[in-house]
C-alpha cells in the first residue's frame, strides 16, 4: 500500500502523521515526525483509539467516530477514523502554538477524503 501523507505538512503547526491500523497499532505510512518515534506513536494511539471505540459500543451510541482531539501542553494530536477503510486511522500531530484547530481539522478531513487506497 503506497499512501502519500506530505499535504499533511500544508496544514499550519504540523509535526508529523501517520496511517495506523487500529486493530493492531502498526504504522502504515508516515511523513515528518519532528524527532517523535511514530512507531511508538501509532502503538499508543491505537490503545485510545480502541478504548474509545469500545466506550461507544458500550453505550450504544450507535454514533460513528468523527475524529478524536487530545490537546497537550505543546501539541494537539488530531486522530481520525478513514471512512473507507475500517479500523484504520490518520494521526496528525501538531505545534499548539502554531495551529489553527479549526482549520486544521477541516484538512485532516479533506486529507482523509483525498487518500486513494
Amino acid at each position: 500500500m503506497s499512501i502519500d501523507l506530505t499535504k499533511a505538512s500544508e496544514i499550519a503547526g504540523f509535526v508529523g502523521a501517520c496511517l495506523v491500523d487500529g486493530d493492531t497499532g502498526l504504522m502504515l505510512t508516515s511523513h515528518g515526525g519532528g524527532g517523535l518515534d511514530l512507531e511508538a506513536v501509532a502503538a499508543q494511539s491505537t490503545e485510545v483509539f480502541k478504548t474509545q471505540n469500545s466506550a461507544v459500543a458500550a453505550l450504544r451510541l450507535n454514533d460513528p467516530m468523527e475524529e478524536m482531539l487530545v490537546t497537550l501542553g505543546r501539541r494537539v494530536h488530531i486522530l481520525r477514523p478513514l471512512s473507507n477503510l475500517p479500523g484504520t486511522f490518520l494521526w496528525v500531530a501538531l505545534d499548539r502554538t502554531r495551529a489553527n484547530l479549526g482549520m486544521a481539522r477541516l484538512q485532516v478531513k479533506a486529507l482523509e477524503e483525498s487518500l486513494s487506497l
